[in-house]
């Protein structure tokens, strides 16, 4: 065989990784979002309880929770919890939806019209809902206002059999993130042996190779999916929690506070000539990188980074 032929299967070799590395990212995302979803489930079989016994143990921060709406009226709580509920309403049933589904129809990259980021996206926003309403009714029970419990759109006792469907789904979900892990790693070491590759690009790939190590032992040691050291960008979402006083929207009781944005200063405005070499200059277009180059981009992106998303940018350049 041909060094060009073995440089070829070289970069088939590499090109295939890619898509090994980028169907694990959608996997470990799908993950955590079940695991997720367990736990969200769990607080909604607390907010559904007719005693409404919520143990301080289910609120994120109890007592910093309680100091930030010490001064606020029962009223105005009771509306929070009414606006926020009747939204969980519209996404439970989705929820719910996405618990039955097998682990082969979730990891399609399109599930019933719902992307791998919107499945995210409505995880997150039900764990939101699901944690401020415990959070309002921890609250107005321990001012002793009496609160009717959140009326499910199923049966009570279908929530553990979901939790349930969810438990095995995730232990379904570590056992493929194991064996896929393990494929990348032999895959690594398989391109590393080859002298195709630059001493940059190997550092690249064994870098890969030891993010995949400490995945696979951080699972086998038996510790959970969500606090796995090398995984994606949790993306949080606004809710559409309902609106204060002032008419904006609050924060998620649980989410911590965003920095205010600095105040635009008004600066004066730049000759035409200038101001047009600035344009061009910002607009200038980026050029169109070889296969080659973007893999080597890739390799050197954090792990959030997916490869389908670089090659669709890339795409769109000038040669």
């Amino acid at each position: 065989m041909t060094s060009a032929n073995n440089k070829k299967d070289a970069f088939s070799q590499l090109d295939e990784l890619t898509d090994k590395r980028s169907a694990l990212e959608n996997l470990i995302d799908i993950a955590i979002g079940i695991h997720r979803q367990q736990l969200a489930l769990e607080g909604q079989s607390l907010i559904a309880r007719p005693s409404q016994e919520i143990p301080a143990s289910s609120i994120h921060n109890v007592q910093e929770i309680e100091q930030q709406h010490a001064g606020m009226a029962d009223e105005k709580l009771i509306q929070r919890l009414d606006s926020i509920e009747q939204g969980t309403h519209k996404v439970i049933e989705m929820v719910a939806m996405f618990a039955q589904l097998k682990l082969h129809e979730l990891r399609n990259n399109e599930v019933k019209g719902l992307s791998i980021d919107a499945f995210k996206n409505l995880i997150s926003d039900f764990e939101q809902r699901t944690q401020a309403s415990l959070e309002l009714r921890y609250l107005l029970k321990k001012r002793g206002v009496v609160l009717k419990a959140f009326k499910l759109p199923f049966p009570q006792e279908s929530i553990s059999e979901l939790v349930q469907a969810l438990k095995e789904k995730e232990d379904q979900c570590v056992t493929q993130i194991k064996e896929e892990a393990k494929g990348i790693i032999e895959d690594t070491r398989s391109l590393l042996a080859k002298p195709t590759f630059s001493d940059k690009m190997k550092q690249q790939l064994l870098l890969v190779q030891q993010e995949m190590e400490a995945n696979l032992a951080h699972l086998d040691s038996g510790a959970s999916v969500a606090t796995i050291p090398n995984k994606f960008e949790v993306i949080v979402v606004q809710s559409d929690a309902p609106a204060g006083d002032d008419g904006h929207r609050h924060t998620p009781l649980h989410e911590p506070p965003r920095r205010p944005s600095k105040p635009k200063t008004t600066k004066e405005a730049k000759p035409k000539a200038r101001a047009e070499q600035t344009e061009a200059k910002e607009h200038k277009p980026e050029k169109k990188l070889s296969t080659f180059r973007l893999l080597v981009k890739w390799l050197t992106t954090p792990l959030s980074t997916s490869w389908k998303s670089l090659k669709e940018d890339n795409d769109k350049k000038e040669l």
